[in-house]
């Protein structure tokens, strides 16, 4: 009788996607695999800690390392762990586009599941959506919050049905039973949330453009934009719909009871690129505060809007001080 394992994965987009391949992969290694509970972000700090309750043995996904876990698998540089416990027996850590193509990696690595291609697209699908690497395939900021594509639409479902882990189970399961995309987006569950969400994403594109800007001459200059996101829907790219020329941004972002610090680099605007190639690293800038993330892309979560109002002032002091450094590099 195969051993039952509880599936624990971060709930976005690639936590979904590294879900459904895990498994296929647990299932191959003789596991009884179940889905268990999405770990949302404001929830990465209390996971770290072991303070949220799990079902052993457990799979962890696309999450920092914890070390009663399995099984485990990540892909964001600030969580890379310094010693794994004899408790984890299946597990890969890498810096890649994002987790499914870790687990993708692994499954390739031990030879496992003969048909591989099947996973292919999903996993580039990951990459797209995790890594930013929508202006490498031609899709502009207006695709990420209204997308006309399947694994958009069904990203964009995840930010804003955002609580409703039965959703989530149920696109894993859907994608378990059909690995495809394309057919799930034209389900009947996901057109008509799909139809509830625009006129609320409205009303946020014009809360965000009247909560956010270039807070001094010094930002505009660097490209630097500031956000406050308190009351209304977190769109994780909506400032490169206002702000296409921007290099940075940094976000006040509230969720439920949670406060968090956002921050991510314009995926669009290739200058930005240098900026991270010579060292600014945002996912460590984080870690100081609990957070974490990767080099240009990052969060910290907070309990209070006062720590984090003033983890913000001295985060957006530290990028300043990056900046400078950088700009004042680049002219020697």
């Amino acid at each position: 009788m195969n051993k039952k394992i509880y599936l624990y994965f971060h709930d976005d987009f690639d936590g979904i996607v590294s879900c459904v391949l895990a498994f296929y992969l647990l299932k191959e290694l003789s596991f009884k695999p179940i889905i268990g509970k999405p770990v949302y972000s404001e929830e990465i700090l209390s996971w770290r800690k072991l303070k949220i309750k799990v079902k052993k043995p457990f799979a962890s996904l696309d999450l920092p390392y914890r070390k009663d876990a399995l099984v485990y698998f990540d892909h964001h540089s600030s969580n890379k762990p310094s010693k794994i416990s004899k408790i984890t027996k299946y597990w890969k850590f890498k810096q890649a586009d994002s987790c499914a193509q870790v687990i993708f990696d692994y499954i390739k690595d031990k030879n496992l599941l003969g048909k591989k291609s099947i996973f292919r697209e999903l996993v580039k699908k990951a990459n797209i959506g995790d890594a930013a690497l929508f202006s490498k395939f031609g899709i502009p900021p207006l695709e990420t919050i209204k997308p006309k594509r399947a694994a958009g639409k069904i990203a964009v479902l995840l930010g804003n049905f955002k609580y409703d882990k039965g959703l989530r189970k149920k696109i894993i399961n859907d994608l378990i039973k059909e690995l495809d995309l394309e057919k799930i987006a034209k389900k009947n569950y996901i057109k008509e949330r799909y139809k509830k969400i625009w006129p609320n994403i409205k009303v946020s594109l014009k809360k965000f453009k009247e909560n956010s800007g270039y807070a001094s001459q010094l930002h505009k200059k660097f490209g630097l934009v500031t956000y406050k996101t308190l009351s209304y829907r977190f769109m994780r790219f909506a400032p490169a719909v206002f702000y296409p020329k921007s290099l940075v941004w940094i976000g006040l972002v509230k969720q439920k009871k949670i406060y968090s610090i956002k921050i991510s680099k314009n995926p669009w605007n290739h200058k930005s690129d240098i900026l991270f190639k010579k060292g600014l690293h945002i996912g460590n800038i984080l870690k100081k505060f609990g957070g974490g993330g990767h080099a240009s892309v990052g969060a910290a979560q907070f309990t209070s809007y006062k720590k984090t109002k003033e983890s913000m002032k001295i985060v957006v002091k530290e990028i300043e001080k990056n900046l400078l450094k950088l700009k004042s590099k680049s002219k020697e």
